[in-house]
């Protein structure tokens, strides 16, 4: 997938929806491929990004598409290495509070490497 692919600016949409059908999980990926460069800005879009997410789940926006779906993995994907900041964001805060609130909503992350 290219860079332009990647965007983490358009916070009120959902880059991908995908649904497996032998565990009923639906998969809603994040593509993140901005750089780090400005980490304020970049932060604030995640969060947004998030949010939106966590919005769609909430008011059940898949259940039309998507009735049999028994847990629901929100999967972030990173092209660049994330500073430290965004890992204690996602495992400290983000994760435990979706927990928090939902009891069949988990998050992955795919760590980036450039």
């Amino acid at each position: 997938m290219n860079n332009e692919n990647l965007n983490i600016e358009n916070t009120e949409t959902i880059d991908s929806i995908a649904f497996e059908e032998d565990t009923n999980k639906l998969i809603l990926c994040i593509w993140d491929g901005m750089d780090w460069t400005d980490e304020g800005n970049h932060m604030l879009l995640l969060q947004a990004k998030l949010n939106s997410y966590l919005r769609y789940i909430d008011t059940k926006q898949y259940y039309d598409n998507y009735q049999n779906t028994s847990s629901i993995e929100i999967r972030i994907g990173f092209l660049f290495k994330e500073p430290q900041i965004c890992i204690d964001f996602i495992e400290k805060l983000v994760k435990p509070k979706v927990a928090d609130l939902f009891d069949n909503v988990n998050i992955t992350v795919k760590h980036g490497n450039k």
